[in-house]
């Protein structure tokens, strides 16, 4: 995707170039749009492995320095029950609407093969290779 932005703005330059005339603006505009797009996309994508990776790093630290580590765990006793609350419930909701987007993705795909399963079962039929077994 990117290295398709990026083609198409070294086209636009190169248009723009021959012509001797200005970028046009349409043209930039849907460039922007799309860049806007990829980066949106990409952190999106950030928190999980992040997280994934600030445990690694924790799991990591206590064994290379426990002391460090102790004291780091020191720190969060101090935290007060409610930042923890709600903590969990942003970290809940992220998770939730995720799980809750991919579950209806996936039922959404489950109808539309249920809904080629007759087409598929006259197919078979059909053919008289596949009608015996």
């Amino acid at each position: 995707m990117v290295m398709g932005l990026l083609v198409r703005a070294a086209t636009v330059q190169v248009s723009a170039g021959a012509a001797g005339s200005a970028i046009d603006v349409a043209t930039v505009e849907e460039l922007l749009s799309d860049l806007t797009g990829v980066s949106v996309t990409s952190t999106n994508r950030l928190p999980r492995p992040a997280m994934a990776l600030g445990v690694l790093f924790l799991i990591d630290s206590a064994m290379v320095d426990p002391v460090w580590f102790a004291s780091r765990m020191q720190g969060l006793v101090l935290v007060p029950d409610p930042l923890w609350w709600l903590l969990g419930a942003i970290v809940s909701f992220y998770f939730g609407a995720r799980y809750q987007v991919k579950g209806q993705a996936f039922q959404a795909s489950l109808e539309v093969a249920l809904a080629r399963t007759p087409q598929v079962v006259r197919n078979i039929e059909a053919d008289p290779r596949l009608a015996g077994r």
